[in-house]
C-alpha cells in the first residue's frame, strides 16, 4: 500500500512539474513577442539617440543589453521546445541562460546606475557608493548563481513521452532565490535614491522629464519585484521549479 501510494506521489509532483514546465514556455513566448514589439515600437528613437550618437559607456551598456535579451529569449525557446534533448544538453542549455539573465540584469542595473548619477548630479560619492555596491552584488550573485547551476538535474523529457519537448529539470538548489534577494536589495537602494531627489526636486520644479523617470523607476521595481514573488514555488513542488530567477 505504502508502495503505490509513494508511485502515487511521485506521478503527481511530475504531474505538476510539467505543467510548471508548460506555464515557463507560455511566459518565453510572450516575453519573446513583447521584446520584439517593444524593440519595433522604439526603433525610430534608438536610431537616432542611439545609433547616431558618439561611442560611450552609455551606448556600449544599452547595446550590449538588446544583444543578451535576444540571445537569452532564443536559447530560452530552445531549452523549452528543442527536440531530443539529452540531460547533458540541456544541463548547458540552462547553465548559457542562467548566465545570460545575470549579465542582462547587470547591464540593465548598470543602465540605471548611470540614470541615478545623473540624476545626483553625478555627485562624486553616489558614483562611488553605486560603483562599489555594483561590483559586490555581481560577485555575491555570481557565486550563488555557479553554485546553483551546478546542483541542477534533468532527466530526457522523451522518457515521460515521445511528445513531449525541451528540457526537465528535476532538482536545483534553493539558493538560486539567493540571487534574486541580492539583485533586489541592490535595485532597493537605487529606487530608494531615486525616490529621495525626486522628491526634493519635485518641491522646486515640476518637470515632466523627472516625473516621467520616477514613474517609470517605480513601474520598473515592480515588476521586478512582483512577479517573482508571485512565481515562488511551494513547498511540495520547489525541487522541480524551473525558474532560474
Amino acid at each position: 500500500m505504502d508502495g503505490t501510494a509513494s508511485v502515487a506521489t511521485i506521478a503527481e509532483q511530475i504531474v505538476v512539474a510539467l505543467q510548471q514546465n508548460r506555464v515557463v514556455t507560455y511566459f518565453d513566448l510572450n516575453a519573446s513577442a513583447l521584446l520584439l514589439y517593444d524593440y519595433f515600437l522604439n526603433l525610430p528613437d534608438e536610431i537616432d539617440l542611439i545609433w547616431n550618437s558618439r561611442w560611450n559607456a552609455v551606448k556600449v551598456t544599452y547595446l550590449l543589453n538588446r544583444c543578451i535579451s535576444f540571445g537569452n529569449i532564443a536559447i530560452g525557446i530552445y531549452h523549452q521546445l528543442g527536440f531530443d534533448m539529452s540531460a547533458s544538453i540541456c544541463h548547458r542549455v540552462y547553465t548559457i541562460t542562467g548566465w545570460l539573465i545575470t549579465c542582462g540584469i547587470a547591464t540593465s542595473e548598470l543602465m540605471l546606475v548611470y540614470r541615478t548619477f545623473a540624476l545626483w548630479g553625478n555627485e562624486k560619492r553616489i558614483g562611488y557608493a553605486l560603483g562599489l555596491m555594483f561590483i559586490g552584488t555581481r560577485i555575491a550573485s555570481g557565486i550563488y548563481l555557479y553554485k546553483a547551476l551546478r546542483s541542477m538535474e534533468f532527466i530526457p523529457i522523451g522518457s515521460l513521452s515521445p511528445e513531449l519537448r525541451g528540457c526537465f529539470p528535476t532538482k536545483i538548489d534553493n539558493i538560486i532565490y539567493i540571487c534574486w534577494s541580492i539583485d533586489l536589495a541592490y535595485e532597493t537602494v537605487i529606487m530608494g535614491l531615486t525616490f529621495v531627489k525626486a522628491l526634493q526636486n519635485f518641491r522646486r520644479t515640476s518637470s515632466s522629464l523627472l516625473y516621467m523617470i520616477f514613474r517609470d523607476s517605480t513601474l520598473s521595481y515592480i515588476t521586478f519585484v512582483v512577479p517573482r514573488k508571485c512565481s515562488r514555488p511551494s513547498s511540495r513542488t520547489r525541487e522541480s521549479n524551473t525558474d532560474i530567477y
